[in-house]
């Protein structure tokens, strides 16, 4: 129980975290364009709330979203995978005449089911992580560029 409690004290702060940097992303981009648009043309050029929305684009905690929501997953989903690893096992000793020294609670099938546990897990991590390669913005000038060049055409 006290795991529980811990674990669910440890995501409460972290979604606490990501919040606060959602809401602290957009104040620090406006201070960013008061404070840089003298020197730089291409900001000035861009215009106050283009700047905003790009660079609360680029700067919010998506990574942490993304990780947050992994994470999550990895625990709803762990018992599940407990299940089908076990399942998994049990089938193989089943199908290779029941070796009474692999049967469940020796050192082979714990062995067994945590690297299959963790194979799942490493999937769940594989999944999330392409999900975020796959939606990552650019670099803060990068993506000044392209507005700008769309701005440009238009």
């Amino acid at each position: 129980m006290t795991l529980f409690i811990i674990i669910l004290i440890s995501l409460a702060a972290w979604g606490a975290y990501i919040l606060f940097r959602y809401k602290s992303v957009e104040s620090d981009a406006y201070e960013i364009f008061n404070a840089l648009k003298g020197e730089r043309f291409d900001y000035a050029r861009l215009g106050q709330e283009s700047f905003v929305a790009i660079y609360r684009k680029v700067h919010n905690p998506f990574a942490h979203v993304v990780n947050f929501c992994a994470t999550i997953t990895a625990l709803i989903a762990l018992p599940v995978i407990f299940f089908f690893s076990t399942w998994i096992y049990n089938f193989i000793w089943n199908a290779t005449g029941q070796i009474s020294d692999l049967d469940e609670g020796f050192a082979p099938w714990l062995f067994a089911v945590s690297i299959l546990c963790i194979l799942g897990l490493i999937g769940i991590g594989a999944i999330f992580a392409r999900l975020y390669h796959l939606n990552r913005p650019k670099s803060l000038e990068d993506e000044i560029k392209i507005q700008l060049e769309g701005n440009s055409t238009s």
